[in-house]
């Protein structure tokens, strides 16, 4: 299914606000960016809760030549380099497709390269999925978080961090990324219809030819995230209409299983994963 990112078009939204709800949070974060002393984030939380998305941005922010407590700026050279994936001072680490572990050796080798100064701003930005990490890979991103360098900044996400070793808890700043509320979600979902109606995007316009007609798919939805499995004959009426491919379907049709609170989480998941 089709799904707007947070990056995939003009917003007057920018930085931190393109996340909908978890206000303290950001208000916290936007502090933390903005404090020199706090060179690793550790964002924690189940999967579905956003962190990559935040994780994304606090990077963004730590990379903006003109950053503020709303994070990046989005109109300077580095947000421009950022915004199209080609920025030099940015690197990630995360196990490949279908690998559970990041090799130890990736591990050394990105720390290694972080040594170099960086090119374009004050910073070098990397983001760890924490939880592909093995205790050999911890121990090579400890050494680094124990001496850190001035212009190197980590943030690391992970769901269980009582996983990782206590030495590497204890040099970060940790931040909790808790779901999205009901009311969040409702709100994120308008958003997302409305991007995709007005997009140029044949991909979108394929997920808005759902709600074109008696706003059928829409139903479907909202019954989805408000736990309402009652709305069978709209789905099928979406399916029928919508020019959806099998996978898309699939999707669809997991909002049917009738389990309570079952749509909830899939809505979450699907949207901040």
């Amino acid at each position: 299914m089709w799904l707007m990112s947070s990056t995939s078009k003009k917003s007057d939204k920018r930085g931190f606000s393109r996340i909908t709800g978890l206000s303290a949070l950001k208000n916290r974060l936007g502090n933390i960016i903005l404090t020199k002393d706090n060179s690793c984030i550790m964002l924690t939380g189940p999967a579905g809760s956003g962190k990559r998305k935040l994780a994304n941005l606090i990077a963004q922010a730590w990379l903006c030549e003109f950053p503020t407590e709303n994070g990046a700026c989005e109109e300077c050279v580095s947000c421009h380099h950022y915004d199209r994936k080609n920025h030099f001072d940015y690197s990630e680490l995360k196990p490949e497709d279908g690998k559970r572990i990041i090799p130890t050796d990736d591990v050394r080798s990105e720390l290694k390269d972080l040594v170099m100064l960086p090119r374009l701003g004050k910073y070098k930005v990397i983001v760890i999925d924490a939880d592909g990490l093995n205790e050999q890979g911890q121990n090579a991103l400890l050494k680094a978080l124990e001496e850190p360098l001035d212009h190197v900044r980590f943030v690391l996400t992970v769901s269980d961090p009582s996983r990782l070793l206590p030495t590497v808890r204890s040099r970060v700043v940790s931040q909790r990324v808790d779901r999205r509320s009901e009311e969040d979600i409702f709100l994120i979902l308008q958003e997302e219809l409305s991007a995709a109606r007005t997009s140029a995007d044949p991909a979108a316009g394929k997920y808005a030819s759902a709600v074109r007609d008696d706003r059928a798919g829409e139903q479907v939805i909202f019954a989805a995230v408000s736990g309402d499995h009652s709305n069978e004959r709209n789905l099928s009426a979406t399916e029928m209409k919508a020019p959806y491919d099998e996978k898309d379907l699939s999707f669809y049709a997991r909002f049917s299983e009738g389990l309570p609170g079952r749509a909830l989480e899939l809505a979450q998941g699907g949207w901040f994963r």
